[in-house]
């Protein structure tokens, strides 16, 4: 159907990050990641989502996508969480999606300065709405 299969989002450079894959894109035979970054499509260098979609749609049918992994995964909501890839392949970005949808839900005036104190209310918070989020780290009222 001439769709690759992945849905693209910029950071905070510009940069085409993969956020959604799909199962039955193009891209369902290849290594790609939530979290990857593409940097290059048929030889041509792209720096930002712009660049790279214009890239995709001019490419050939066949062509070579190339893409650079992050070793740190950042949260792209709230940009204070983060994981190893690891961590993130764990499902640790999905179980930290229910604390950060309680901390984008909070007052602009809430989320100003050091939310440290605040984050880890959510946390606990979200470990009694959700349970902990790994059965290998230490629990909520561990912390």
């Amino acid at each position: 159907d001439g769709k690759v299969g992945v849905v693209f989002a910029d950071d905070e450079h510009g940069a085409a990050v993969v956020t959604r894959l799909s199962a039955t894109g193009a891209n369902s035979t290849a290594d790609i990641k939530q979290g990857d970054v593409l940097i290059g499509v048929h030889g041509a260098l792209v720096a930002t989502t712009g660049q790279a979609l214009e890239a995709l749609r001019n490419a050939p049918a066949a062509f070579e996508a190339v893409f650079i992994r992050p070793s740190l995964l950042i949260c792209r909501d709230c940009g204070r969480f983060a994981t190893c890839k690891d961590c993130a392949e764990q499902g640790r970005h999905k179980w930290h999606a229910h604390e950060c949808q309680l901390f984008q839900n909070l007052p602009s005036s809430s989320k100003r300065g050091e939310t440290s104190p605040v984050r880890l209310l959510l946390r606990y918070r979200a470990s009694a709405d959700i349970g902990d989020w790994s059965t290998d780290k230490e629990t909520i009222d561990e912390v």
